[in-house]
C-alpha cells in the first residue's frame, strides 16, 4: 500500500499555475528512487468555502496494487449501465486502485471544478505495456457500484510502469478490465467513430458491383445478328483505310495510349460484342476500380497492382534495398516534344506573375486539391503562399505545367517542380520537389495525372537533373519514409464545432477548453522574429541541426532568405538571440488554412504547420511551446506538426494529439535503405 503524505498533495496545490502541465513535468510525485502517486489540478479549480484556507485543507492519497491491498477499497463490482440499478454487474479485475480525497477542517470534500491528472505506479510484475489504454472506473457512492469514466494509458518512466488518467472528480478510481474487454483498449479510430457513414459506402459499392457484372453479364449474352451489318460497313471502311507505312505507330499514336483505354486482345476478338459496348463495360469496370479507392498501408498497397508506377524508375514495394544510388542512369538524349494530351485538351506554362493565372491555379486547388477522407476540409493556398511555395532560389517558369480545355481555356489540371540540394544519408543530389499534383475531378477517369508526371520528369530531365522527391498520403511504390501528422488544440471550441476534433467521454468543453489554455506570453528569454542580418548564422544553425538527418535539404543564403523571412500569413520565423548577440536557437511555421466544407458558421479553419526548428541552448520542449504561444496569440486554430526529426520528443509532453492518417516520402529514381520518421529532416509544404 503507497501512501503519498497529504504534505505531498499540498505541496502540488500551492506549487500548481494556472496552465495545466502533464503529470510527468512535476518530480513530487518522487521520493528516493521510487515513484510515488502523484495527483495535479489547478489552483484555482479549487472551490474553497468562503471561511476557508489553504491551511485548513487535508489531503489523503492511497494507492494500492497486491489483492489483499484492494480489499481495502469498495467492492470491486462493475455496471454497464447508467447505475439507475437495473443494469447488469460483473466483477472487474483491477489492475491498480487509488484513493483521493481532499477534505475541509469540517471533514467535508472540496470540489474540484475541472480536469485532475492522476498518475498511479504500476507493480513490477505487471504484464501491461507502454501506450496500452486500461478503463478508469468511478466509484459510484449513491449506487454503490463501479462506473466506468474515462480511459487511462500506461506509460513509461525509467524502469517504472505508471497508469495515468484524467478525473472529473476525487474519490475512489480503480484501472480494471471488464469482462467484455478483458484486454487493454486501444484508441477508437476514425472507422468507429463514422460506422454507419462506411456501412453506406461498402452498402453503394456493393450495388454498384451487382450493376457491372449484370450489365456485363447481358452484353456477353446478346446475340449477334444484329450486327451483322455494322461488321460489314467496318469491313468496307477498313478497306478505304491506307495501311501505316512502316508498320509503326507514330508517337502521338503511341502517347495517346497512356490516357486512352486499352481493350483486351481476347474479348475484342469476341466478334458478338461491339467496340462500343467493350468500351462502355472498360469504363464500368475502371468506374468499379476507382471505388475501391487508393491504398493507405502497406498491406493494401501489396494487393494492388500500379500499372504506371511499374514503369517508372521507383523500387518496387517487395524490394528489399540495401545499396545507395540512381535505378536508371543520367539520360543524353531527352524527348522534346510533349507529351499527348486526350483530344480537347492542351498543355499550358502557367505565369505565376499574373494575377489571374495565380487566381485560376487557387480555384483549381481549392476546388479538387487534398481533402480528408470525410470531405470536411480542404486545403485552402492562398494565391500569395502559391507564389512563395512556387518560385524559390532556381525556379523555372516551365516547371509550372498546366493542362487546360481547348475550347474555353479552362484549367483542370496542374503539377510543379521546384529546385533543391537534398542530402540522402552521405550523397548531396540536386533534384527537384514534386508538388501540388492536382486533376479536375470530372477527368480523373481519363488517367490525366500519369501524363502530367511524365510532361513533368520531361521538362525537368531536358534541364539536366534526374532524381525527385515527393510526397503523398497513399501508398504506392515504393515509400522511403513514412511520417504521421499530429495536432495540438489552439481553440477547442471550433474544433469541436466544425467536427475536426471531438470531446473525449467525460470531457465537457470548459474542461477540454482549461485542458488546453496556454499562457499568454512566451517564456523564452530573447526569443524575437528573424530579421534579414539573421542569414548567415540561421543559415549555419540549420545546416549543422539538419546534418544529424538522413533525408534533409542543404541551403543556401538565398533559399533562407525565400523560406524562412517572416510574411504575414505565409511564414514566421523567429530565433533566440543570446546577450553576446549569438543565435542559439531558431523556430518556424507556416501558415496553410483549410476550407471548412458544409458549415453554416466557420468557413476557414486557420492552420499553423511546424516548418524547421533548432535547438542548441534552450530545450526543444520549451522552444515549441513558445511556438504554441505565438500561434495561439496569433489567432490559429490548429497546430500541426509531422512525427519527423525530434518531434516526438514533444508531441505528446505539449498535448498534440494523433492524426489518423499518414504522410508517405518518395524518392524518384533513386534507390536506398529505408529510415523511421525521425531520421526524415525535410518538410515539404
Amino acid at each position: 500500500m503507497i501512501r503519498a503524505p497529504a504534505a505531498l498533495l499540498l505541496c502540488l496545490l500551492a506549487c500548481c499555475s494556472s496552465n495545466a502541465k502533464t503529470p510527468q513535468e512535476h518530480n513530487a510525485g518522487v521520493q528516493g528512487t521510487r515513484l510515488q502517486p502523484r495527483v495535479h489540478f489547478e489552483r484555482r479549480a479549487l472551490d474553497l468555502p468562503g471561511n476557508s484556507t489553504y491551511k485548513d485543507l487535508a489531503a489523503f492519497l492511497t494507492a494500492a496494487s497486491t489483492p489483499g491491498e484492494v480489499d481495502s477499497f469498495p467492492y470491486l463490482q462493475g455496471s454497464d449501465g447508467n447505475a439507475t440499478g437495473n443494469s447488469t454487474r460483473y466483477d472487474l479485475t483491477p489492475v491498480t486502485a487509488v484513493s483521493i480525497h481532499l477534505l475541509n477542517s469540517d471533514g467535508t470534500d472540496i470540489p474540484v471544478n475541472g480536469p485532475i491528472f492522476v498518475t498511479v505506479p504500476l507493480p513490477t510484475h505487471s504484464n501491461l505495456k507502454h501506450n496500452a489504454h486500461v478503463p478508469a472506473w468511478r466509484f459510484d457512492k449513491k449506487h454503490g457500484t463501479w462506473l466506468k469514466s474515462s480511459l487511462g494509458i500506461i506509460e513509461q518512466e525509467g524502469n517504472q510502469l505508471t497508469w495515468t488518467y484524467i478525473a472529473p472528480q476525487m474519490g475512489y478510481w480503480v484501472a480494471a478490465m471488464s469482462p467484455s474487454s478483458p484486454d487493454p483498449v486501444v484508441t477508437q479510430d476514425i472507422a468507429t467513430y463514422h460506422t454507419v457513414f462506411l456501412l453506406a459506402i461498402l452498402g453503394g459499392m456493393a450495388f454498384i458491383l451487382l450493376v457491372l457484372l449484370c450489365l456485363l453479364l447481358y452484353y456477353c449474352r446478346s446475340p449477334a445478328g444484329d450486327l451483322g451489318a455494322k461488321k460489314k460497313k467496318k469491313k468496307q471502311k477498313r478497306k478505304k483505310e491506307k495501311p501505316n507505312s512502316g508498320g509503326a505507330k507514330s508517337d502521338s499514336a503511341s502517347d495517346s495510349q497512356e490516357i486512352r483505354t486499352q481493350q483486351p486482345s481476347k474479348v475484342s476478338e469476341n466478334p458478338a460484342i461491339p467496340m462500343q459496348k467493350l468500351q462502355d463495360i472498360q469504363r464500368a469496370m475502371e468506374l468499379l476500380s476507382a471505388c475501391q479507392g487508393p491504398a493507405k498501408n502497406l498491406d493494401e498497397a501489396s494487393k494492388r497492382k500500379y500499372q504506371f508506377w511499374d514503369t517508372q524508375p521507383v523500387p518496387k514495394l517487395n524490394e528489399i534495398i540495401t545499396c545507395h544510388g540512381p535505378i536508371e542512369p543520367d539520360k543524353d538524349n531527352i524527348r522534346q516534344e510533349p507529351y499527348s494530351l486526350p483530344q480537347g485538351f492542351m498543355w499550358d506554362t502557367l505565369d505565376m506573375s499574373n494575377a489571374e493565372v495565380l487566381k485560376e491555379l487557387y480555384t483549381l486547388l481549392n476546388e479538387n486539391y487534398v481533402e480528408d477522407d470525410d470531405n470536411m476540409f480542404r486545403f485552402d493556398y492562398s494565391p500569395e503562399f502559391l507564389q512563395w511555395a512556387l518560385r524559390p532560389p532556381g525556379w523555372l517558369s516551365q516547371w509550372h505545367c498546366g493542362v487546360r480545355v481547348s475550347s474555353n481555356k479552362k484549367l483542370v489540371g496542374f503539377i510543379s517542380a521546384v529546385p533543391a540540394n537534398i542530402r540522402i544519408y552521405e550523397k548531396v543530389k540536386k533534384m527537384v520537389e514534386i508538388n501540388f499534383l492536382c486533376v479536375h475531378k470530372k477527368l480523373r477517369s481519363k488517367r490525366v495525372a500519369p501524363v502530367l508526371i511524365r510532361e513533368i520528369t520531361r521538362r525537368v530531365n531536358i534541364e539536366g537533373i534526374f532524381q525527385a522527391v515527393y510526397t503523398a498520403g497513399v501508398v504506392l511504390p515504393k515509400p522511403v519514409s513514412t511520417c504521421r501528422y499530429w495536432h495540438r488544440s489552439l481553440n477547442p471550441r471550433k474544433l469541436v464545432e466544425v467536427k475536426f476534433s471531438h470531446l473525449s467521454r467525460n470531457m465537457t468543453l470548459q474542461r477540454t477548453m482549461k485542458l488546453y489554455r496556454l499562457s499568454d506570453s512566451p517564456k523564452t528569454a530573447g526569443l524575437r522574429q528573424m530579421e534579414r542580418k539573421d542569414l548567415s548564422m540561421v543559415k549555419q544553425l540549420l545546416n549543422d541541426y539538419l546534418s544529424q538527418f538522413n533525408l534533409a535539404p542543404v541551403m543556401d543564403e538565398e533559399e533562407i532568405l525565400h523560406w524562412f523571412l517572416p510574411q504575414e500569413n505565409i511564414i514566421d520565423s523567429f530565433v533566440v538571440e543570446s546577450s553576446s548577440g549569438t543565435l542559439t536557437d531558431f523556430l518556424s511555421f507556416y501558415t496553410l488554412p483549410s476550407t471548412v466544407m458544409h458549415h453554416p458558421v466557420h468557413k476557414t479553419l486557420k492552420a499553423a504547420y511546424s516548418f524547421y526548428n533548432i535547438h542548441t541552448e534552450t530545450p526543444l520542449l520549451d522552444l515549441m511551446n513558445d511556438a504554441l504561444i505565438i500561434a495561439k496569440l496569433k489567432g490559429f486554430d490548429v497546430f500541426n506538426a509531422l512525427d519527423l526529426m525530434e518531434n516526438k520528443s514533444f508531441l505528446e509532453k505539449l498535448k498534440f494529439g494523433i492524426g489518423d492518417g499518414n504522410l508517405q516520402y518518395y524518392l524518384f529514381n533513386w534507390r536506398c535503405p529505408a529510415m523511421e520518421s525521425e531520421k526524415v529532416g525535410l518538410v515539404l509544404q
